[in-house]
């Protein structure tokens, strides 16, 4: 079985993109606090930034993912055209 670099590169930029936005949610929370009763974090920006991130994220990965089937398919379809040749009887 043939691997695909293509498809296992698509899904660490996925996976490090939740990474990042769960991280960059919880400083731009922290930056742009509104002070509402004395706290100085943003809860709504940065649970609007995770969310967009991880949704966001599941679909590179995803992307990935269809890589790695198209793949795997082009993969049993040599498999299965080199195993019918083989037995084809010559005349």
């Amino acid at each position: 079985m043939q691997k695909n670099n293509i498809a296992t590169a698509v899904k660490v930029v996925g996976c490090i993109e939740i990474v990042c936005c769960i991280i960059l949610g919880i400083i731009l929370g922290n930056t742009f606090g509104v002070g509402y009763k004395g706290y100085d974090f943003n809860i709504s920006l940065c649970i609007a930034v995770i969310i967009a991130g991880i949704i966001t994220g599941i679909f590179i990965f995803g992307f990935g993912e269809i890589i790695q089937l198209l793949q795997n398919i082009d993969n049993n379809i040599k498999n299965s055209n080199n195993i019918s040749n083989n037995e084809i009887p010559k005349l």
